[in-house]
């Protein structure tokens, strides 16, 4: 599941996992400007969504890093190297399952949107809140889009 998840940050597999961000507005300070990447994210999201999940179902990137460190498998060391090198300024916790829905707790206007293109599909951003705030030092931010990715 560690690899999963490391892989779902790198965007490059479809996973069980939901990326979600503590702090929407620190998107903004992401060096990831691409149309999905953090900052386009931050920008294009019509509305910020707040979700409080059980510390148990989150995954911050500390722990992805830690369960790999005791990994032997092939490609785990690019993996870690990875991990190493997202952004302090961004923190993206991974949630574990498909019921993200369950813990939506409320919606706000996003004050950062950007003026978009009628045509272009609005990407959704996340908060969410922890019963164990420690568990979400040193990740990164990618928020889930309409996908759910």
């Amino acid at each position: 599941m560690a690899r999963l998840a490391a892989w779902h940050t790198k965007g490059v597999t479809e996973s069980a996992f939901v990326s979600l961000c503590q702090t929407p507005s620190r998107l903004l300070l992401s060096k990831d400007d691409s149309e999905h990447g953090a900052n386009g994210i931050a920008k294009n999201a019509k509305k910020l969504h707040a979700y409080t999940v059980p510390s148990v179902t989150a995954w911050p990137i500390k722990k992805i890093n830690d369960i790999l460190e005791r990994g032997h498998a092939p490609g785990d060391e690019e993996l870690r190297d990875w991990l190493g090198g997202i952004p302090s300024e961004e923190t993206e916790v991974l949630f574990l399952g498909g019921n993200l829905a369950d813990y939506w707790t409320a919606s706000e206007d996003n004050p950062n949107m950007a003026s978009t293109p009628q045509d272009r599909t609005p990407i959704k951003k996340a908060r969410i809140s922890f019963d164990t705030p420690e568990m979400m030092t040193d990740s990164r931010t990618h928020c889930p889009s309409e996908s759910g990715h």
